[in-house]
């Protein structure tokens, strides 16, 4: 979406006008499946979610991740190599990868950072950095969140996690059932 509720392709080309159901479902008011407005029973359940409690042990601290700042020398995306820009990409918990699996092209990760950076000046105070490594980052490392799997199969693994509190493991269970029975 753009700020005016029409839906955009990835390179800013309006796909469809805005009309009230795109405003409302692009400020999350309505069932992001069918469009339709949320049910009573949805809308408690996602009022009484605590969204402090959705933040996992892989958020880390700015000062200790790799490729949260740009590498000594370097101060626009246009100077970084490859590889130094899928690690400051991934230390924003973007993904480097394309949908087909295909590794993304120099352009492509430019463009991802780019977004990134402008969204951090943006909104410094909600900006969230991930250690993406395995060793520090508990059960979230092994569970493989690529587009390839379905989203029921991303949500049973989030549900199996100990690592969340009990209601929001029974979060993922209602909404595994949602997806299950829709």
């Amino acid at each position: 979406y753009d700020s005016n509720g029409n839906v955009c392709s990835l390179e800013g080309e309006i796909l469809e006008d805005a009309n009230n159901t795109s405003i409302q479902h692009m400020r999350g008011k309505l069932d992001s499946k069918t469009r339709d407005p949320f049910c009573q029973e949805q809308q408690k359940k996602i009022e009484s979610v605590q969204t402090h409690n959705l933040a996992h042990n892989s958020a880390a601290n700015r000062e200790k991740i790799n490729g949260l700042s740009f590498p000594e020398g370097k101060t626009s995306v246009g100077e970084l190599s490859v590889d130094q820009l899928r690690t400051m990409i991934t230390a924003r918990g973007g993904n480097v990868s394309a949908s087909c699996g295909k590794n993304l092209n120099k352009a492509e990760l430019q463009r991802i950072l780019t977004a990134y950076l402008l969204a951090e000046v943006e909104n410094p105070v909600h900006t969230v950095y991930f250690d993406r490594s395995r060793k520090s980052n508990g059960t979230f490392a092994k569970i493989d969140t690529n587009e390839k799997n379905s989203a029921a199969e991303i949500i049973k693994n989030l549900e199996r996690c100990n690592e969340h509190e009990e209601s929001i493991q029974q979060f993922f269970r209602d909404l595994l059932h949602y997806i299950e029975n829709n």
